[in-house]
């Protein structure tokens, strides 16, 4: 993902925990205080860990999966 898309989505993740904890405009809180209320992370670090696990995962798949080769593969 591009910063500027993963920007977007950080966007839009925190407007809609704004919602669920009906935060609105006169009561202001930042981005880290409304992550800790709600036992969220920023989506950076959930993707990099979800793509560590993929890539865990396809590594440990047999020698002749095309996933494993697709990692090997340089056009």
């Amino acid at each position: 993902m591009t910063t500027a898309s993963t920007k977007q989505v950080q966007t839009f993740i925190n407007k809609c925990l704004r919602r669920i904890l009906r935060v609105y405009w006169p009561e202001v809180i930042s981005n880290k205080d409304l992550w800790i209320r709600t036992g969220q992370e920023p989506i950076v670090t959930t993707i990099k860990r979800r793509r560590w696990k993929w890539i865990g995962h396809t590594l440990r798949k047999g020698e002749r999966n095309i996933a494993r080769h697709a990692m090997d593969w340089n056009p």
